[in-house]
Order: C-alpha cells, then structure tokens, then sequence
C-alpha cells in the first residue's frame, strides 16, 4: 500500500512539474502581451513592442512518463481538422483569424479556435479567448465590414519556428511537442468600387502537439513575432 501511495504522488508531482515548465516556455517572465486587433481599415497589423524578460533555469524532465492528452474537443474543430503537423496547424489558426469577410459568423469562428485550447496542464483557455476576441472586428468595425461588403484575403504565408523561439522553449525545459512558431503573409483588403490595398502582417503562436498530445492544440497567440511579444 505505500508502494502504490508513494507511485501516485510521484506522478502528481510529474504533472505539476510539466505544468510549471510549459508557463515558463510561454511567459518566460514577460507581461502579458497584447495583439494586435482586427484591421478594419487599409492599414498594416502592428506588432506588439518586445518586453523585458529573463530566462529561468532550465528543467530537467523525463518525456517519456508524461500523460498524452487532447484539447477541449480538437477533432470537432474545422479549423484543426485533427492535424499532428506544427506549422500547418498554425498556418490554418492564422489564416482562420487573418481572412474573412461581410458574411463571416466571428463567433462559430471563435468557437471553433476554442475547441483547440491546450488542456489543462498545458493550455490557458482564458488567455486564448482575449487572444481570439483582439482579433476579432466589433461594434463600428463590424458594421463596416458588412455594409461595405468588405473581404480581407490572407496569402504569401510563410511560417517559422525560429531558433530564438526553439531555444526559449528547450531552456525553459518545455516537453516534447511544444512549439513556438511565426506566420507571416500579406493581408489584401478589398471594398466594393474601391482598389484592393495590401499590408504584411505576422502573428506568432505557442502550440502542443504530439507526443504531448494526441493532435495538435492551441496554448497562445500574439501580434508579431514571438520574439518581439515575448522579449530577448
């Protein structure tokens, strides 16, 4: 009986430990960052100025005797659509927050971006829904946009897990899975009788993936790049 006692404190304490790590990977000390809102004009996204940070020592940890688990229901998502690759996932979460136009319903959206939360102890669900809301268009800008007939299309996408976002990420100790990834396009915005005009525009993202979890799901998203939302 204190055999089996002791087994379940010790895997209590794993998951506490990988908890702890993938809040440093994310955070890494910084302040909360702040994306950019929906473009509802002709102007570019901005990005987030870099804050101050410092690195915590890294961890050391045991991939192997961590729990696999999924997000809030991921293969519900038409957004996901049950990837397990990094970047493609991202590609679609930025294209599904980037294009839109007069006749898109930003809530079945949102909802969908949602079912892809991290679960618990990886994701922060409350983080990710301010996340999706600043970039979401609201009130005035809303109407804009469906009075306008606008539509904004997102493309020349490239996306990138820069070594500055791999090594935060591996010294903060971060299983297996977890990725810190960059996609950046042009969004182009036309308006009836007017002459489309184009912007670039990056927004980053941290995601957990397999083997941490069953597909990939979704902990953060940020104007710019990670580097500058999160500091260094």
């Amino acid at each position: 009986m204190r055999n089996r006692t002791l087994v379940i404190v010790i895997g209590v304490l794993v998951v506490l430990v990988v908890a702890g790590t993938i809040w440093l990977a994310v955070r890494g000390g910084s302040s909360t960052p702040q994306p950019t809102t929906a473009p509802t004009s002709d102007s570019s996204v901005s990005a987030s100025q870099p804050s101050e940070s410092s690195l915590e020592p890294p961890l050391t940890l045991t991939v192997s005797s961590l729990p696999t688990l999924v997000g809030s229901d991921p293969t519900e998502s038409t957004i996901g659509a049950g990837s397990t690759d990094p970047e493609g996932f991202a590609q679609r979460v930025a294209t599904s927050l980037l294009a839109y136009d007069w006749q898109t319903d930003f809530q079945v959206r949102n909802d969908d971006l949602m079912l892809l939360a991290a679960p618990d102890p990886y994701g922060d669900a409350s983080g990710l829904s301010q996340d999706i809301d600043k970039l979401t268009p609201t009130g005035a800008a809303l109407s804009s946009i469906q009075q306008e007939g606008s539509a904004v299309t997102f493309g020349d996408v490239t996306v990138d897990e820069t070594t500055w976002a791999r090594q935060r990420i591996e010294a903060n100790g971060a299983p297996a899975g977890v990725h810190g990834i960059d996609v950046s396009g042009v969004q182009t915005f036309k308006e009836s009788g007017q002459t489309p005009t184009s912007a670039p525009v990056t927004i980053s993202m941290v995601v957990v993936c397999p083997p941490t979890t069953t597909v990939c799901t979704l902990t953060r998203i940020y104007s710019g790049t990670l580097q500058s939302a999160l500091g260094g």
